[in-house]
């Protein structure tokens, strides 16, 4: 979570902490990959994509972003103010308008 929103909003970064605890359930050594993601496959995509980042996001952050963006055809970067990389919980006002436009968009 951003900065801005661990600032004015206690409670809710409270009731994410709560939930991320519920979350891990044990050890999490992580899945093996199912496919080699690369830059030359990344550029084979057909579909639109989209792309959503927190400007304060530590983990994907929006200089990341910008670089799958070149790679990724068809792809839109959108970037969140004030938001770190739980956009959906700290400004769901807007992830939800990104993806409803992005899918009214390309959507047949």
């Amino acid at each position: 979570m951003g900065p801005s929103y661990r600032a004015s909003n206690p409670e809710g970064v409270k009731a994410w902490l709560e939930l991320e605890h519920r979350a891990v359930t044990g050890n999490r050594p992580g899945q093996k990959p199912a496919n080699e993601v690369t830059w030359a496959r990344l550029r084979l995509l057909l579909v639109p994509t989209l792309l959503i980042a927190g400007d304060v996001d530590l983990v994907q952050p929006p200089a990341l972003m910008r670089l799958f963006r070149r790679n990724i055809p068809n792809s839109e970067l959108v970037v969140v103010p004030e938001a770190g990389h739980s956009i959906y919980w700290e400004r769901p006002d807007v992830f939800n308008s990104a993806v409803l436009d992005f899918v009214g968009r390309h959507s047949r």
